[in-house]
């Protein structure tokens, strides 16, 4: 180790003999900053007024011995080198205070000029050497604390832990310490379904252990019961042979990253979508067409009104009147009627699809929530999943929306978005409790001071405060296994939060429904 060059050390020589002081400040003045004092209480003083790295004191002092000196010096300045000057009579007593950690060098009187710089150059290096390793030892303190992932240092067997940082206490929100007791005591915390390879993966880190080992993810269960996806990378500590006989670990918290890719690969799904969405319009819009354009050109033929009716009418000898009263009292009319009807019905339901599914440029926009909410409410009433067994035409879909309201800034598609989603996540919730009669959603839309405020409200099971709270936590769901990501609730949180600087909450009790509430400010032109 290279050590830095260090100041002039100070040197304490506390010797009750002024000729002994003097020689010793003249032999070391020039290499060291010298300070004496004759008795014990002087020697004090100055210990209290400079740093001094060595104290050497006579042993044959009145009042108080060099030992006993030492002892003190040793109880308040535990880092100074201690030192002392003996005849061979005092040697038991010297020896006792070496065995006892007091004094780390004695001198024989007469002592020898080499010999004490010597033993002093060894002091002051040692010195140098603990002051760098407590600096190491600090910085090293300092990284591990202050980064987010969990660093460690455990035996290749996995039985002893030699050091775990604070961050543990952040990802598992639990204490570190009985770890040290036993090491592998994290793996309780880990998700059963991922257990067994966790495990597994643990035990390929022994002696063997050559290269690093990366396990990319794995869930584990906090106290509260949400879960967190955690990412765990391996290192070997080799010795000075090459053999592996520690093995560091870091352990990160990845939830966040983990939401991210699965919301790029929920995005790439709904451009997909889209693409397609697209297609499938262009060919249902022409049969639609068709299809309303043939009911009108019906309704034209059967009207008394039109001259070339009237013509042909004579022609074929058919009583015009008397062929609409036959019409009309076989409700011919009417299903013409509703045939248009359904298709211009269905080609809104095209129209506002292709404008949800649009790809979205993320620009801002002054937006009409009523008309937001009503084209939403109307691909709403046509979805229906087969597997999850919900359908929007078994709910009463109320709408509650003030005339008039100002304009909102933002992103039409996304606002779009979270809608939809907190209308299908009600109407699952009200499928799942088949003995609701009467399932309805309202939808209300008010101004609030600056805000535009929406609600969503239906009237389905509700939830207790505990799932309330964590609704829009990433990956929680009360779904069972397939039905949902537990990510569209903390995606809509984004997008009203962070997109749209809004806010959205829900209250909700069992057995009483839920509200969920979105405030968006309104466009400052009208606010």
């Amino acid at each position: 180790m290279i050590l830095k060059q260090r100041e002039k050390p100070s040197i304490l020589i506390v010797d009750d003999e002024k000729e002994n002081l003097t020689g010793f400040k003249y032999l070391f003045e020039d290499v060291y900053e010298v300070f004496i004092a004759e008795s014990a209480a002087e020697g004090k003083k100055i210990l209290q007024q400079h740093d001094i790295q060595v104290v050497i004191s006579d042993q044959r002092m009145p009042k108080m011995t060099g030992v006993e000196f030492l002892q003190e010096v040793l109880k308040d300045y535990p880092d100074t080198i201690r030192m002392i000057l003996t005849g061979y009579s005092d040697f038991d007593a010297i020896i006792s205070a070496i065995n006892k950690g007091q004094i780390y060098y004695y001198f024989s009187k007469p002592w020898s000029e080499t010999e004490m710089k010597m033993i002093i150059e060894n002091a002051l290096e040692a010195i140098d050497l603990k002051k760098q390793l407590k600096q190491s030892e600090e910085c090293f303190r300092q990284l591990s604390e202050n980064i987010r992932e969990v660093f460690w240092l455990v035996s290749t067997d996995w039985k002893e832990l030699y050091y775990v940082s604070s961050a543990f206490r952040s990802i598992f929100d639990a204490s570190e310490e009985p770890l040290y007791e036993n090491p592998l005591l994290w793996l309780d915390s880990v998700h059963p379904e991922d257990l067994d390879q966790v495990a597994s993966f643990v035990k390929k880190t022994d002696q063997n252990l050559e290269s690093e080992l990366v396990f990319p993810g794995f869930r584990i269960f906090k106290p509260d019961d949400s879960i967190r996806w955690i990412s765990f990378k391996v290192f070997p500590v080799k010795d000075h042979n090459g053999k592996t006989y520690r093995i560091a670990g870091l352990l990160e918290d990845v939830t966040e990253d983990k939401q991210t890719l699965e919301t790029l690969i929920q995005s790439e799904k709904m451009m997909s979508i889209g693409g397609l969405a697209a297609g499938m319009a262009h060919e249902l819009n022409n049969p639609l067409s068709g299809i309303i354009q043939g009911a009108q050109l019906i309704e034209q033929r059967f009207s008394a009104d039109l001259e070339i009716n009237k013509t042909v009418a004579r022609e074929t000898k058919i009583n015009l009147e008397a062929l609409n009263q036959y019409l009309g009292k076989r409700k011919i009319h009417q299903t013409l009627e509703n045939i248009k009807e359904s298709g211009l019905r269905s080609s809104r339901i095209i129209s506002d699809m292709l404008s949800f599914s649009r790809k979205s440029d993320s620009s801002i926009g002054d937006v009409q929530i009523k008309t937001v909410l009503e084209n939403i409410i109307n691909i709403a009433r046509s979805d229906y999943v087969m597997e999850i067994h919900y359908d929007f035409k078994n709910i009463k879909i109320i709408k509650d929306i003030e005339e008039n309201l100002p304009t909102v800034p933002c992103n039409e598609t996304e606002i779009g978005q979270v809608i939809l989603n907190l209308l299908r996540n009600a109407a699952q919730a009200m499928t799942a409790t088949s003995s609701k009669k009467d399932p309805k959603i309202i939808v209300r839309a008010k101004l609030v001071g600056d805000n535009v405020k929406i609600e969503i409200e239906d009237n389905g099971p509700g939830m207790e405060a505990s799932v309330a709270e964590r609704v829009f936590e990433p990956f929680f769901t009360t779904k069972i296994k397939g039905e949902g990501t537990g990510l569209g609730l903390s995606i809509s949180y984004k997008i009203i939060t962070i997109n749209h600087k809004g806010s959205i909450s829900v209250e909700s009790k069992p057995g009483q429904g839920s509200i969920f509430s979105i405030l968006l400010p309104c466009s400052p032109s009208q606010a």
